[in-house]
């Protein structure tokens, strides 16, 4: 076994450029290559309000930045840094409308009591086009996300969305709040 293989996210073959081949929750072909190493970008947290996100705050001491609305789902979010990632609380906005499919991250189906730990998502170099890949955009934010159409998770969030910023991310923008991450790349040492 070469040694990339050992620290491969499953699924991704080969050398760089890797590619990545699968079917989609519409049973469609999506794909996508590969051109920088896969890292975790964030981790997703949804809360019934995003007022209720901000146990952020008793739990890791840090207070959650404003994120802002996502038109074509309905949602809204508060971000935190954890350095070289991020986490996203993400809520149903009571003030959107409702979109014109169904939300992502399962929003429209999860049953929440409180906040939980709900997906991950990783960043690559580059998203072939694909129907489960969109492109959105928030303020001066834009990338393109794998979304299946069904608004579910990945394998039921065992797999990651997939993420290619075409903007600097929030990681790198987002003010530092003491709070820090693992490695977000496999065998990766802290620095």
């Amino acid at each position: 076994m070469d040694a990339d293989a050992r620290v491969r996210p499953p699924g991704l073959a080969g050398g760089p450029p890797w590619r990545l081949t699968g079917a989609s929750a519409s049973g469609q072909n999506a794909s996508m290559t590969v051109t920088d190493a896969p890292r975790l970008d964030h981790l997703v947290v949804a809360a019934p309000t995003l007022d209720g996100g901000r146990w952020i705050v008793d739990t890791l001491g840090v207070l959650p930045q404003p994120g802002g609305r996502h038109e074509a789902f309905g949602t809204h979010n508060a971000l935190v840094s954890l350095g070289d990632c991020y986490l996203e609380v993400i809520a149903i906005d009571p003030e959107a409308g409702e979109p014109g499919r169904p939300r992502w991250f399962d929003l429209d189906r999860l049953e929440l009591a409180g906040p939980r730990l709900i997906h991950w998502v990783v960043a690559v170099g580059e998203l072939a086009p694909a129907p489960d890949v969109l492109d959105l955009s928030r303020g001066d934010n834009r990338w393109r996300l794998t979304v299946p159409l069904d608004g579910s998770l990945p394998e039921g969030g065992v797999a990651p969305s997939l993420i290619e910023w075409l903007t600097p991310p929030p990681a790198l923008r987002l003010p530092d709040a003491g709070a820090q991450s693992a490695p977000s790349r496999p065998g990766e040492p802290r620095g």
